[in-house]
C-alpha cells in the first residue's frame, strides 16, 4: 500500500513539473475594462493585446527581464509608473494614438536609447522619462501642449531635444 501511495505521489509530482513550465512560457495580463493592471512576462519581449486602451498604474513596473514592448494602436493612455524601473527596456513600439504619458511612466528605464512619440500625444507627465540615462535624443510632436516638471531629468547622454510645437515650460 505504501509503494502504491508513493508511486502515485511521484507520478503527480512529475506531471506537475511537466505542466508548470508550459504555463509559465506564456505572457499573461490582468485586464479590467480595457486597462492592463498587471502583467506576467517570462520573455524579453511583450506584445500588449489588441483592444487594450490604457496601461494602468505600475502594470509593468520593475520587469527587469523586459527588453522590448509593442503596443496596439488601441492604447491611448500610458498610466502612472507603467514601465518604471524596467532597466533593460531598450525598444518601445508605441501606439500611434497615445494622448497621455503619465507621471513616472518610463522613469528609470536606464537602457532606453530612443523613443518615437506619436503625433497624437498631448501631455507628458512629471518625471515621465526621468533617469532614462541612455536616451540620446527625443522629438516632441507639435500636438504636445503640456510637459510637466522635470519630465526629462537625469539624462546623461542627451545629444538633441527637438520641440516640435508649443509647450508649457517645465
Amino acid at each position: 500500500m505504501k509503494k502504491k501511495a508513493l508511486s502515485l505521489a511521484l507520478a503527480l509530482v512529475m506531471c506537475l513539473s511537466l505542466t508548470i513550465p508550459a504555463l509559465a512560457a506564456e505572457e499573461s495580463y490582468t485586464i479590467q475594462n480595457g486597462v492592463v493592471t498587471q502583467s506576467y512576462l517570462p520573455n524579453e519581449s511583450a506584445t500588449i493585446p489588441d483592444g487594450v486602451t490604457a496601461l494602468g498604474y505600475g502594470s509593468f513596473w520593475g520587469k527587469k527581464g523586459l527588453h522590448s514592448i509593442t503596443m496596439p494602436d488601441s492604447v491611448v493612455d500610458i498610466g502612472l509608473s507603467a514601465f518604471r524601473g524596467c532597466e533593460y527596456l531598450t525598444t518601445i513600439k508605441m501606439s500611434k494614438n497615445v494622448v497621455n504619458i503619465a507621471e513616472t511612466a518610463f522613469a528609470s528605464c536606464k537602457s532606453l536609447t530612443s523613443i518615437e512619440l506619436p503625433n497624437t500625444l498631448v501631455s507628458i507627465g512629471k518625471t515621465a522619462f526621468a533617469g532614462c540615462e541612455s536616451l540620446t535624443s527625443v522629438t516632441i510632436p507639435e500636438s504636445v501642449t503640456t510637459i510637466e516638471d522635470v519630465a526629462f531629468s537625469k539624462w546623461l547622454g542627451v545629444n538633441g531635444f527637438d520641440l516640435g510645437g508649443s509647450v508649457a515650460p517645465w
